[in-house]
């Protein structure tokens, strides 16, 4: 039998789109094209440093086909100085890998299930007020080592400052996915401010109109949505869209997803509903978690990438988690300082959009010793040496989720602990 021999391929230079950073086992590289993060060997880290130096390098072609398809790769050999990020370390250990930033405050709907809407309505409402802001708080992210950057709101697009922070945080190689809901900008205003390394994720959450408008209690909302996604896909840009799931479109998420491929999106994520009224009815049924991974398969087949979204906290997964892809040595629980993070334009930051307290803050960007605050948090520390609840202990997920989310139970019952009174398992043994 003839051996395959691997030859080799040289490489020219590193996507723009591409971003990396060191850790303690090797690197996490971050992909724009792809919204994807991977995990690389030491060897290969030391290759893209060598690539986002402009340098010339020669890969094994086997390498060099994967990474290709990844979009890791470029034909110009270019310097990228922004493209790694600082790494973590035993006193540093906390970087997060992506970030929520709060464009503003503003907001044109009033959605029912929104968990911003405490902050939004706060007495002092942090807004830009200068395009030096925007570059510094940019700037301070690439330091605190942020790779990706989900923008949210409020509704971003009425913030005056979202031309020149997407602008900004893709100098500084930090990829913005913008949350919208499509009610404000006209397509052509998408299209102006599109490029390969920025991706709008679009709030749908009905197939049908008139619920979707009453969901964001905003009369209109379905129709422009839809406009919005229509006249993108036709221009070639892929869309993507977020999905809350809950009580009420429990038994339509297949229609929902259908009506979304109809308008040529491409990309669908699935968020878990966060029951603000404890009155109200229960959460997700248990039954859709295993229903849940069936339905994704389905529609990856037919060319849709359906995935659960960062609502769901990485919960209710049996295989190895994102979390425990990119780090090895997670044991589950809350992922804030290592993954996810929350920032206000004052620079402020918190664990998450639910930890948004100033009893929270982690530390402040824009401070002189900002960074090593964060970075080496007790906040943060607390948060991963929280211990599952006894009704946790039996369960088949426990291993991934260690209780879900703490966050869910302080916005909930103002306790900091596990485990997440929304979890549909809970509630059903209840």
């Amino acid at each position: 039998m003839a051996l395959l021999v691997d030859t080799l391929v040289r490489a020219k230079g590193l996507q723009p789109t591409t971003t990396f950073r060191e850790d303690r086992v090797g690197g996490i590289v971050y992909s724009a094209t792809n919204h994807r993060f991977s995990r690389v060997s030491p060897e290969e880290l030391v290759t893209l440093r060598r690539l986002s130096r402009g340098e010339k390098v020669w890969l094994a072609s086997s390498t060099y086909d994967k990474w290709a398809r990844a979009g890791w790769l470029s034909t110009d050999a270019k310097l990228y100085p922004s493209s790694e990020k600082p790494s973590p370390t035993a006193e540093q250990p906390f970087r997060p890998l992506s970030t929520m930033l709060v464009a503003t405050h503003r907001c044109n709907a009033l959605c029912e299930f929104c968990c911003a809407r405490p902050y939004m309505r706060s007495s002092n409402p942090k807004e830009f007020n200068s395009i030096e802001q925007v570059e510094l708080l940019s700037q301070q992210l690439h330091n605190l080592g942020v790779l990706q950057c989900v923008i949210s709101g409020g509704e971003p697009t009425l913030s005056p400052y979202l031309g020149v922070l997407l602008s900004t945080l893709i100098r500084y190689s930090i990829y913005p996915i913008v949350v919208s809901n499509g009610t404000v900008w006209k397509a052509e205003q998408y299209m102006m401010n599109d490029a390969r390394s920025i991706s709008w994720a679009f709030s749908y959450h009905s197939e049908d109109p008139s619920e979707h408008d009453a969901i964001l209690k905003h009369r209109g909302a379905h129709r422009k949505v839809s406009e919005i996604l229509r006249e993108l896909s036709r221009a070639g840009i892929r869309p993507r869209a977020n999905v809350v799931v809950g009580h009420f479109n429990l038994d339509r998420v297949e229609r929902i997803i259908e009506s979304l491929s109809y308008l040529g999106v491409g990309d669908v994520s699935l968020s878990q509903h966060l029951q603000m009224q404890r009155a109200k009815n229960k959460g997700l049924d248990p039954s859709y978690l295993s229903r849940r991974a069936e339905m994704i398969t389905r529609w990856q087949a037919k060319g849709v990438n359906v995935s659960t979204g960062y609502r769901f906290r990485f919960l209710y997964e049996t295989g190895p988690t994102l979390m425990q892809e990119l780090f090895p040595s997670f044991k589950g629980g809350c992922c804030a300082g290592l993954y996810e993070s929350l920032v206000f334009p004052n620079g402020s930051v918190h664990p998450c959009d639910y930890l948004w307290e100033e009893k929270f803050s982690v530390g402040n960007l824009f401070d002189k010793d900002g960074i090593q605050q964060i970075t080496a948090s007790a906040i943060f520390s607390i948060l991963h040496q929280l211990s599952p609840d006894n009704a946790c202990l039996t369960c088949s997920y426990l291993k991934a989720c260690k209780g879900g989310c703490p966050g869910v139970r302080y916005m909930l019952e103002g306790k900091l602990a596990y485990p997440n009174p929304e979890c549909p398992l809970l509630e059903a043994r209840n």
